[in-house]
């Protein structure tokens, strides 16, 4: 079972995470379709913190095989800035079995071959690729982009453009980076607008420095109270250095 101190762990985690690309690791998957389907009904609660985050991918074992699925969200619904799951547990002792379900974001699968699997994991995207052992033929490749990957906006506020998704009595974030361009130190301070009754956002840290031609990110954290409606709400974020302001937005979605 899941404790609740391992879910208060994770949360605090998730909020203090200000990289743009993340990927997480459990031992028991999700969903499945080998010796242990459907999967762990109680790692939802796990996926769904991790996906309401926007985490990009989730690595885990438990199956003895090698099992690949489409981004989800927690209900097993493919969402474009959904977490992909993948499994690997193809390199211990025994496979198996060698005949793997279907399910309709299983993307890949094998139970008859030892390998392992290789990420290249960059600020932007990543690209993974099953390897297996010498003698074996099967391979598998996917790739993609992270859900928090900077897109240039104005001269120096930086942000994911993408959606986030996230339920009713929980929490997600948006990381905003302050980036210098041509000796830009000036601290710039962060606001949202446009936030609906129920959604409370605090930022960390605000205001936000970047260094002479670098960068620096400031988190917003969006908690989304079991009252609020259901809903996609465009947002704006502010950024302000003395009487210089840029803008950028995305859209909210809370979900039930």
């Amino acid at each position: 079972m899941v404790s609740s101190t391992q879910l208060a762990w994770l949360d605090a985690d998730l909020r203090a995470n200000t990289k743009p690309c993340t990927a997480a690791y459990i031992h028991h998957p999700m969903v499945s379709r080998g010796s242990y389907s459907p999967g762990i009904a109680n790692m939802k609660p796990i996926f769904d913190r991790l996906y309401a985050a926007r985490a990009d991918l989730l690595l885990t074992g438990h199956e003895h095989n090698y099992q690949r699925y489409g981004p989800m969200d927690g209900n097993q619904v493919a969402q474009g800035d959904g977490l992909r799951q993948v499994i690997v547990g193809t390199g211990g002792r025994n496979l198996g079995p060698a005949t793997i379900g279907t399910h309709p974001l299983l993307e890949a699968k094998r139970g008859t071959t030892f390998g392992v699997l290789e990420l290249n994991l960059t600020a932007s995207d990543y690209v993974g690729a099953f390897v297996p052992v010498a003698g074996s033929t099967y391979t598998d490749t996917f790739s993609g982009s992270c859900h928090r990957a900077s897109e240039i906006v104005g001269d120096y506020l930086l942000a994911s453009t993408a959606s986030i998704s996230i339920p009713r009595g929980s929490s997600g974030g948006k990381v905003i980076t302050v980036k210098s361009f041509g000796g830009f130190d000036d601290p710039v301070t962060m606001s949202l607008s446009g936030l609906p009754t129920g959604v409370t956002a605090t930022w960390s840290p605000n205001p936000a420095t970047a260094v002479a031609d670098g960068d620096t990110t400031s988190r917003a954290t969006l908690r989304v109270s079991s009252a609020a409606t259901a809903g996609t709400y465009p947002i704006l974020v502010t950024g302000t250095a003395g009487e210089v302001t840029r803008t950028v937005g995305f859209s909210l979605i809370v979900r039930n």
